[in-house]
């Protein structure tokens, strides 16, 4: 009897382990990374990343830092920032793990775009000089593989902004001087292909590329005597996405979900009774829509199809870094002062 009453306790409890096991595994939650930065009351500016929610701050100035763009490999972070020299000159930053780490003695970083993380290798675009002087030598168009520049000779005044490897090509975004203004180009292993008009002022932002498809973004108009518009270019040719009417717009990066193009960016309007109002904004594929409490979109990020997008969204009275999952907001910073996400990157624990 006690036999019996054993194996019907064991397997009550077998089979009780069996449904909790069903019914409570939950899907593994992947860890979220931002970049971005914050400005206290007294107008001190601190660069720094969230994981998961939680703030880390890289450093701490009155001159602007900021961090642009994250990436991760294994327990590697990477960061990329921006920041200035008392106001003289900007010059980029870069951080692995919360350490500043510096580029090539050889080409300085006097701005930088993104970091990306392609296979093992990790790539930073930007805009280099020969020396560390500000605005003592020209800018060139150049990319850090593994610490390494690799610049583009003919993109004199001018700067990388985006990256994206397709095989064994290397693709970047940005813009170059036509002697007049700065236009934007693409660059295909070190190939120019020219995006906006000379008569105007462009820039290119991010890069994708598909098959033999190639995608570009970014902004151009005829400022300072009118307006900057986003831009995006499919193969070179324009595809309008907004139809001029807003005061300023912005198409900052893109992705491509299996014939799905995203696009996002900001448009900012004039208000009748005085001021000015941006909207964060999502395109697929052309079509606009509004980021719900959002006033900028930076930056996108696909995972397990899912659509992260990291930008600002509307605080009262404190701008707030945010992100967007599948067009749903989550605030990152508390609200107690300024704060914006530039760049976000999503992978599992």
């Amino acid at each position: 009897m006690k036999n019996i009453c054993a194996i019907l306790i064991l397997c009550t409890f077998c089979l009780s382990c069996k449904r909790k096991t069903k019914q409570d595994i939950e899907p593994i939650r992947p860890d979220i990374y931002l970049a971005g930065a914050s400005r206290s009351a007294n107008g001190i500016y601190t660069a720094q990343y969230w994981k998961n929610d939680k703030a880390v701050e890289l450093v701490t100035s009155p001159y602007f830092p900021s961090a642009e763009s994250i990436a991760v490999l294994g327990s590697d972070i990477h960061v990329l920032g921006q920041a200035h020299r008392d106001n003289t000159g900007a010059f980029g930053q870069y951080w692995k793990n919360g350490i500043l780490t510096p580029l090539t003695k050889n080409m300085t970083p006097a701005w930088v775009g993104e970091i990306k993380i392609f296979g093992q290798d990790v790539y930073i675009t930007g805009a280099g000089q020969m020396d560390n002087r500000p605005y003592s030598s020209p800018n060139y168009a150049t990319y850090w593989k593994n610490g390494e520049a690799v610049v583009l000779a003919d993109a004199v005044n001018g700067g990388a902004a985006g990256i994206f490897l397709s095989g064994n090509d290397v693709y970047l975004a940005g813009m170059a001087s036509n002697d007049k203004s700065g236009v934007a180009r693409y660059w295909k292993n070190g190939s120019r292909v020219t995006l906006g008009k000379d008569t105007d002022i462009s820039a290119a932002l991010a890069i994708s590329v598909i098959g033999n498809d190639v995608h570009v973004v970014g902004w151009g108009g005829s400022y300072p005597n009118g307006h900057l518009y986003a831009k995006y270019w499919k193969n070179g040719v324009e595809v309008s996405l907004t139809d001029h009417s807003e005061n300023l717009s912005m198409a900052e990066d893109i992705a491509i979900v299996g014939s799905d193009v995203f696009i996002v960016g900001y448009v900012e309007r004039y208000l009748e009774k005085g001021g000015v109002a941006s909207e964060a904004k999502i395109w697929k594929n052309g079509v606009p829509n509004t980021l719900p409490s959002g006033t900028r979109a930076s930056d996108i990020f696909v995972f397990n199809n899912d659509i992260y997008v990291a930008g600002i969204g509307n605080g009262s009275p404190f701008e707030r870094a945010t992100y967007w999952k599948n067009g749903e907001p989550t605030f990152i910073s508390d609200g107690t002062k300024n704060a914006w996400a530039t760049s976000i990157f999503v992978k599992n624990p």
